[in-house]
């Protein structure tokens, strides 16, 4: 079973491996460089590139102890002139799959709204299952809103661009929600790494009926989480994260538990076209989204 769907009690939906969404790191404007008119050669060299591909691969120990390989995804993605996915094509469980992105941007080319149509293998049905969701967003290109199937989420963020709130409801009822608040403590003066804390209220007719500590989420020097641990455990697995990097990229993220479980992240990338570039902000921000729900 997906890491991602294993916290449903939050209701939040997986993200597709690209949707830009300033999550726990520094966030700044998520335009791309062909939004930023003309880049010196030394700013060219400082931006970096959307990957184009991602590979996919659950593994596990089985009954022997004997390490196996369960599943595998191949994304590609494909963007408009302003470096968003517009579609990606993927294969799950050898059925071919294309999830669609439908871009809004307001007058001054800042991403607005995304309408998503994504994609997936249901083992139980034996066959491709299609669910659709929207994004919102404000100016400086952060989630605001997102809705999906039914379920809407808010995003709030403080003045150094860090989410702060997440709050969820069914059908817009704003009585009855969960809410996620975030935490950050200071960079450790040794290894750089920041530790946020998350916890949890539940709201019954507006008033806080439930809550409690979630979890804490740790981030290496990089901006990458490095770590995962859940406080109120439910089953959930602490889990951790090993990064392999080349020239400044990811090249590949092994997220595990102990040595029971395992999803390997494969990254490639083209930086051809200079609509794909990124800053070194948004890269993190596309890089911890792909956990999108551990934060």
């Amino acid at each position: 079973m997906l890491f991602k769907n294993i916290r449903k009690k939050h209701f939040l939906m997986a993200l597709t491996a690209v949707g830009i969404i300033s999550l726990c790191t520094g966030c700044g404007s998520g335009k791309g460089a062909a939004d930023q008119g003309e880049n010196t050669e030394a700013e060219k060299l400082s931006n970096l590139a959307y990957p184009v591909s991602v590979n996919y691969v659950e593994g596990g120990i089985d009954a022997e102890g004997k390490w196996i390989e369960s599943n595998e995804v191949l994304r590609t993605y494909h963007f408009d002139d302003k470096g968003h996915p517009v579609s990606c094509d993927k294969v799950d469980q050898g059925e071919k799959i294309e999830d669609t992105y439908e871009n809004s941007y307001r007058e001054d080319g800042s991403l607005e709204k995304v309408v998503a149509r994504v994609g997936y293998y249901d083992e139980d049905a034996a066959k491709v299952t299609y669910e659709e969701y929207i994004r919102e967003y404000d100016e400086e290109e952060r989630l605001v809103g997102r809705n999906f199937q039914g379920w809407v989420e808010k995003y709030s963020y403080n003045q150094e661009g860090l989410l702060t709130r997440l709050e969820t409801n069914l059908e817009g009822d704003e009585a009855n929600k969960t809410v996620l608040e975030y935490t950050y403590k200071d960079r450790d003066d040794q290894d750089g790494s920041m530790v946020c804390e998350v916890k949890e209220y539940i709201y019954t007719d507006s008033k806080v009926t439930d809550e409690f500590d979630d979890r804490i989420i740790t981030y290496n020097q990089d901006g990458f989480i490095s770590k995962v641990e859940y406080v109120e455990a439910d089953g959930i697995p602490e889990w951790d994260y090993d990064y392999e990097m080349e020239n400044g990229l990811v090249t590949k993220v092994i997220q595990h538990y102990e040595d029971s479980e395992s999803y390997t992240y494969s990254f490639t990338y083209d930086d051809s076209n200079p609509a794909l570039d990124m800053t070194e902000d948004n890269y993190k921000e596309y890089i911890n989204g792909v956990f999108d729900d551990v934060m």
